[in-house]
C-alpha cells in the first residue's frame, strides 16, 4: 500500500484547456484568514488603558467653585459691558471624559474661551462647542484674568 513506485516517475500533469495559476496566487490559497471577524479588534480593545477618576477632596471642590463663581462673573461683565473691555473668560480646563465602551476614561485638559456656565444643569459650555460637566472637573484655571 505504501509503495508509490508506480507513479513516483511519472509527469507531472500539466492541463491543455485552463492556465497555470501564477505560483502567488496559489501561495494566496494557503495564507491564514480571519476565522473570527473583529477579533483582533476585541483584543486591541481590551488591551487599551483607561484611567479612573480622581476623588477631589472637599477643599479642592471649593476652590475649583471658587475659580467658576470667578468665571461666572466675568461671563457676567461681559454681557453688560463692553466685550473689548471685559472679554469672555479664556480658561484651561482638565476633566474626566468616562470611556464610551469599558470602565473608566481619560483626563483631558480643555483651553477655550467659556460662553456659559449652566448651574442648573451643571455643565460648562466652551466656544467650540464643548459641554463640560461641573462634576467632572479636576482643574479650572483662568488664562486672562488680570
Amino acid at each position: 500500500m505504501g509503495d508509490y513506485s508506480s507513479i513516483i516517475d511519472m509527469p507531472h500533469h500539466v492541463s491543455k484547456v485552463h492556465p497555470q495559476m501564477p505560483i502567488l496566487e496559489r501561495a494566496a490559497q494557503f495564507a491564514p484568514f480571519d476565522a473570527l471577524t473583529g477579533f483582533d479588534e476585541s483584543i486591541d480593545e481590551a488591551g487599551r488603558r483607561t484611567e479612573n477618576r480622581i476623588e477631589l477632596f472637599e477643599s479642592r471642590k471649593e476652590e475649583i467653585d471658587r475659580v467658576l463663581q470667578e468665571i461666572g462673573h466675568m461671563i457676567n461683565a461681559s454681557a453688560l459691558k463692553d466685550t473689548a473691555k471685559d472679554p469672555l473668560p479664556r480658561v484651561s480646563i482638565k476633566y474626566f471624559k468616562p470611556d464610551a465602551r469599558k470602565s473608566g476614561g481619560r483626563y483631558i485638559t480643555a483651553a477655550d474661551t467659556v460662553i456659559k456656565i449652566d448651574s442648573c444643569e451643571r455643565n460648562i459650555y466652551m466656544s467650540d462647542g464643548t459641554v463640560i460637566p461641573i462634576d467632572d472637573l479636576l482643574d479650572a484655571e483662568i488664562l486672562n484674568k488680570e
